[in-house]
């Protein structure tokens, strides 16, 4: 699946780009920073942001939120790489001015420390539904005129990857967990703005 994931992308790039199979390698940092952006895992190599992520003052209501821009967005050996939150946690980015922004992507727990079902009738402990630490309903709020308000709800989420977006002149932006598919804590790897 992998190699399929980064050979397509490749075939994409190069077709717009105008360029042939062999000349993908002088575009070999934007064919990794896509397929990270699709969430693919490419060891050693992290993940690039907006300036409007790096640059953003980054809080959240409990913990140490700064590894959802890290650049890993998952668990890699004893390294977590994420933010721990339950139910009523929220993270946000806080703007020096009123910034635009097009799209929000998160990177949400996916149990990706389980094994994951290959068959409904395998008898050992792989997961056959949505993990419990997936978060399940969730809102994308943003910041306006010193007032948090509602852009998104998400409810029924089955994501690991999402992206909402948004179109909106904000001084802030903000994820606001509501509930997991039962978990009392999830984690998330990354999120970011564009």
């Amino acid at each position: 699946c992998a190699m399929g994931q980064a050979v397509g992308t490749a075939a994409a790039i190069a077709v717009k780009k105008g360029t042939g199979p062999a000349e993908i390698v002088s575009h070999i940092t934007e064919l990794q920073q896509t397929l990270l952006r699709d969430d693919a895992y490419l060891p050693w190599v992290r993940q690039t942001f907006s300036d409007v992520t790096r640059n953003a003052r980054l809080e959240s209501s409990q913990g140490n939120p700064e590894p959802v821009r890290d650049g890993i967005n998952r668990p890699v050996g004893d390294e977590p790489h994420s933010w721990t939150h339950s139910q009523g946690d929220w993270i946000a980015y806080l703007f020096d001015r009123n910034t635009m922004i097009s799209t929000v992507t998160l990177v949400l727990d996916s149990a990706l420390d389980r094994l994951v079902a290959l068959s409904l009738h395998q008898e050992d402990d792989q997961l056959r539904s949505t993990p419990g630490v997936m978060p399940k309903s969730f809102r994308i709020e943003g910041l306006v005129d010193g007032k948090w308000r509602e852009l998104a709800s998400i409810q029924e989420n089955h994501q690991r990857l999402c992206h909402s977006p948004v179109e909106s002149d904000l001084d802030g932006i903000r994820f606001v967990l509501d509930k997991t598919w039962g978990a009392e804590e999830s984690k998330m790897y990354a999120f970011y703005v564009d």
